[in-house]
């Protein structure tokens, strides 16, 4: 019964670090489509800015 609760114990540690690392790599992923938008953003802006 013992080693059935750590077997659980340690699915559930596992399962909690591999959602923290897919957390971890969304968020990243976000950041980087974030920065990109941004860039393309501001890209257009000192487009519009260069038009007279």
């Amino acid at each position: 019964m013992t080693s059935h609760n750590a077997m659980v114990h340690a699915a559930m540690k596992a399962a909690l670090v591999l959602k923290r690392r897919a957390v971890l790599s969304a968020v990243r992923r976000w950041m980087v489509v974030a920065m990109l938008i941004i860039r393309a953003v501001t890209s257009l802006n000192v487009m519009d800015n260069a038009v007279p």
